[in-house]
């Protein structure tokens, strides 16, 4: 899957979250962005930066604090709400059973 295929599986959760609950995700209000290991701190940085600048106040540079899948980012009044997710790992194909 690349970004595109990530952002439109998370804009149809989005909708069934919208029809079933009574929420109002869109794509105005609500951001992913992938990083990978090599980057995550810059990403992270500029993520916050951009929306949710109280998260820079986070321990993020500490061993571990990227220890996750996703994460949610939940914003304040207007502002959107976010998932800042790991890209996918490439899944390692063994053969002979092991």
């Amino acid at each position: 899957m690349n970004d595109n295929d990530y952002k439109e599986a998370l804009f149809y959760a989005a909708s069934i979250f919208n029809e079933r609950l009574g929420a109002e995700f869109s794509e105005d209000n609500l951001v992913l962005r992938c990083f990978q290991t090599e980057n995550q701190q810059e990403v992270f940085e500029q993520f916050c930066k951009q929306y949710f600048p109280d998260r820079l106040e986070d321990r993020y540079t500490e061993d571990g604090y990227f220890d996750f899948h996703a994460s949610a980012f939940v914003g304040t009044g207007d502002g959107a709400d976010g998932i800042l997710r790991t890209e996918p790992l490439t899944p390692v194909m063994r053969s002979g059973g092991n």
